[in-house]
């Protein structure tokens, strides 16, 4: 349902185990988190995290669901997943129906094949005759691989929007991580810069950052001499964040 839980999740599987991590969010008809986090940062954010599946669960049908996909096929160099749910449900005579039946699924997967999805599946209200439409009809299709538009640009995202920028775009303004941050948070949204960029010392830094990351809106740059701290940072910044440092790639890599 959010972006701080998918990636706790993420950190969590990753720490224990080396098989494929599938994530799908639940989006409203906008294509947005009930948060508000848009579904082209959370693709970026958890394509960051090295996710080998990404997609869509429940929502609110299968043509809007379509409508959502469609979104993340020029960010998606992962599988993409398709779970819709049966459309939202009704109370008819004290009984949940749910109104979506399974050929309106069926004429759905040419088009979530098409838009780069190879994992089908139904959510809330889907039955054996939904998943049954479903897959005979994804029989019928080619599957299309990943095919990311922009791998040229650097993808950043705070929680609930995306950014693509330039490799050569400046840090411009650097501000310490300290009990000000909200402070320089403020000062940056009015600047000329294109990114937020923060540098970050010692560990005891890092709750500062905590408490005011909420209010990051530009995309953020982190600057750090110190690999541990760089690892605090990152884990606990819900965004996906560019690094500005001179730190060597062995000790960057597994970060």
């Amino acid at each position: 349902m959010t972006v701080p839980e998918a990636r706790a999740a993420v950190l969590a599987v990753k720490s224990v185990s080396d098989k494929p991590v599938y994530v799908s969010f639940s989006v409203d008809e906008n294509g947005n988190t009930l948060n508000g986090s848009d579904i082209e940062a959370i693709i970026v954010i958890m394509q960051g995290m090295g996710v080998d599946a990404f997609g869509l669960n429940c929502s609110v049908g299968p043509k809007e669901m379509l409508d959502a996909i469609r979104r993340l096929t020029d960010y998606a160099e992962v599988p993409l997943i398709a779970k819709a749910n049966a459309g939202i449900p009704q109370l008819v005579d004290g009984k949940t129906i749910y109104p979506t039946p399974p050929e309106d699924f069926a004429r759905c997967v040419p088009g979530f094949a098409a838009a780069g999805v190879q994992i089908f599946g139904g959510c809330c209200g889907t039955m054996a005759e939904h998943v049954k439409a479903i897959a005979d009809a994804a029989r019928q299709q080619t599957m299309v691989p990943p095919r990311p538009k922009y791998s040229d640009l650097l993808q950043l995202a705070t929680e609930k929007k995306v950014f693509l920028l330039k490799p050569d775009v400046a840090p411009g303004t650097v501000y310490p991580c300290n009990e000000d941050l909200l402070d320089a948070i403020d000062e940056a949204e009015e600047s000329d810069d294109v990114l937020f960029t923060v540098e970050m010392k010692s560990a005891d830094e890092i709750d500062d950052f905590i408490d005011a990351q909420y209010a990051i809106t530009k995309p953020l740059c982190i600057r750090c001499s110190d690999a541990r701290v760089l690892e605090l940072a990152l884990r606990r910044y819900q965004g996906r964040a560019l690094y500005d440092g001179d730190l060597p790639d062995e000790a960057l890599e597994p970060l």
